[in-house]
């Protein structure tokens, strides 16, 4: 037992609490203080325990765990380094460390590899198998020998999605320093995950139908999205969906193995670098919108389907020429080990005074660059309508559900409908305003007739007043010289009354004669005596014409 252990073991004897220093212990061993303190607080292993985790106990079971991954591999359920850890831990009894996965991969290296790995549908995996590919292949080509089918009439078709903003993983040039203090290890990208889905179909003589694209929308196609579409320059058809998918009613059935073999991983790459190249060209401040995908799909669709591509795509699949051994011969032959060295990158030495004055050369340049592109960019974006419009199809009862391709000629009318529509929308709200403004015109003219009839009333009313007036002082002038007149009346009475006789006793009747109340007229007049009364007025104090009745005429 070495030093360390027997120092260990005299730590373990002390009691559960007890105070004891790692210096006197390791003084009274002769041992190293720190790591006395790393080995019994588990920090640290022995040697013989690390070189114990390098190995399994047997290089047999080495062997078995590469067997065992390769039978993985070949079920379609490839290991992960995790899952090798727990299988190479059950054999061993006892927790190997991630070290020892690392040199088990290199000490396999010629039957193992490490490589980054999509997952595949479960059914997709049953039906990847040579019996299949056979029935195929020989149901396939019977079917065009019977019926005499020739390259001409060989057609494949399928389906291709695009996320607007995102590309695929490309590899790039990064800075060492950058790189090393881990600031940017990922390359910028838009981030747009609108779906744009593409229908291609091509020939087996080596031409390509025109493509078919579906974006996503439910009002319709919008204007915005297809400005950059030429329909003397290109062949396209178009058409929305509420999700950007195809369906029943946009597309039919079609075949995958052709063009997801051949033609559409270099049309994702090309996407890739037109998105790449815009997104360099804006630096990133503008966004990628579904206006700007019809721009960066066009030139990576010209460079991917070209004659040479589509002829490649139907021998790999071995439709035309009718081989099937170009699929099956992935079934019978292994693939051989590619045994490349890594190279190894040199560093440059800096140099002095004119490289520093190049760099600043090469830097101002860039910077111009980048700043033009940027401006471009920006100003492209500026042109463009901000607010886009649904185009309105001719036809409002569409067949197959509303699912409708709409060609470069059909865009073309649909254009000038909506050029017709803007113009007569533009008559319309001119001729509005028109009305609005004679409307106006004949409020105004309205309001100065009233204030007008305003003012002829309130000097009607003055008059009325003033006249009002007058035939209340007449009034009041009739009514004093009236009680003027009886007043000299009643002062008359009285004087006629005190100069009459009384009658005499004698002169009464022996008999009693009943007194009758009758009405004796005068005998006498006046000799002088006041103006007699004028007639009453036929006009009110009010100023209203008195009609006297009949009966007191």
């Amino acid at each position: 037992m070495d030093s360390i252990q027997k120092a260990i073991e005299a730590i373990e004897l002390h009691k559960e609490g007890e105070q004891f220093s790692y210096q006197k212990v390791s003084e009274k061993f002769g041992v190293d203080r720190s790591t006395l303190a790393r080995r019994h607080q588990g920090k640290q292993a022995s040697y013989a325990a690390k070189a114990k985790q390098q190995q399994l106990p047997s290089p047999q079971q080495e062997f078995e765990l590469v067997k065992y991954i390769e039978r993985c591999s070949e079920r379609g359920l490839a290991p992960t380094r995790d899952m090798i850890k727990n299988f190479a831990s059950a054999m061993a009894k006892w927790e190997v460390s991630e070290s020892w996965i690392t040199c088990f991969l290199h000490r396999h290296s010629d039957r193992l590899t490490t490589k980054l790995s999509a997952g595949i549908d479960r059914d997709r995996h049953k039906a990847d198998s040579s019996s299949r590919y056979k029935a195929y292949f020989n149901l396939l080509h019977s079917k065009m020998k019977e019926y005499d089918i020739d390259e001409r009439n060989t057609y494949n078709m399928d389906e291709k999605g695009f996320f607007i903003g995102r590309g695929i993983r490309s590899k790039r040039i990064f800075s060492k320093a950058s790189w090393a203090q881990k600031r940017r290890r990922a390359a910028l990208q838009d981030g747009n995950r609108e779906w744009v889905t593409l229908l291609a179909c091509v020939c087996a003589s080596g031409d390509a139908l025109p493509p078919a694209l579906i974006y996503q929308g439910t009002a319709g196609i919008q204007s915005s999205w297809v400005d950059d579409l030429m329909a003397e320059q290109h062949q396209v058809f178009v058409a929305n969906s509420p999700t950007g998918w195809t369906n029943n009613e946009l597309g039919l059935a079609w075949l995958q193995q052709p063009l997801d073999v051949v033609l559409f991983s270099p049309l994702s790459r090309h996407y890739t670098s037109e998105l790449n190249r815009n997104l360099q060209r804006s630096q990133g401040i503008t966004r990628v919108t579904k206006r700007d995908f019809y721009s960066n799909f066009w030139p990576a669709w010209s460079s991917t389907m070209t004659r040479d591509s589509i002829l490649q795509s139907f021998r790999a699949t071995g439709v035309w020429p009718m081989e099937a051994d170009a699929v099956l011969k992935r079934f019978n032959n292994h693939p051989q080990q590619d045994n490349i060295d890594p190279e190894i990158g040199e560093h440059i030495e800096a140099k002095q005074l004119a490289q520093s004055l190049h760099s600043l050369q090469v830097n101002n340049e860039l910077l111009h660059t980048r700043l033009s592109d940027v401006e471009g960019q920006l100003n492209t974006k500026s042109k463009r309508h901000t607010r886009s419009t649904t185009l309105a199809t001719q036809d409002s009862n569409k067949p197959n559900g509303g699912a409708v391709f709409l060609s470069p000629r059909k865009l073309r009318e649909c254009r000038e409908r909506e050029a017709t529509k803007h113009h007569e929308a533009e008559q319309l709200q001119l001729q509005k305003l028109r009305d609005r403004d004679l409307k106006a015109a004949a409020t105004l003219y309205k309001k100065q007739q009233a204030e007008a009839a305003k003012a002829a009333r309130l000097r009607a009313k003055e008059e009325r007043d003033q006249a009002k007036k007058q035939r209340a002082a007449e009034l009041a002038e009739r009514r004093t010289l009236k009680k003027q007149q009886r007043d000299a009346a009643t002062t008359q009475k009285s004087r006629d009354r005190g100069n009459s006789s009384k009658r005499k006793a004698s002169n009464k009747s022996d008999q009693n004669i009943a007194k009758r109340r009758r009405a004796v007229a005068a005998t006498s007049q006046p000799d002088a005596g006041p103006a007699v009364a004028s007639p009453p007025p036929k006009i009110s104090a009010r100023g209203r014409k008195i009609k006297t009745p009949a009966r007191y005429k």
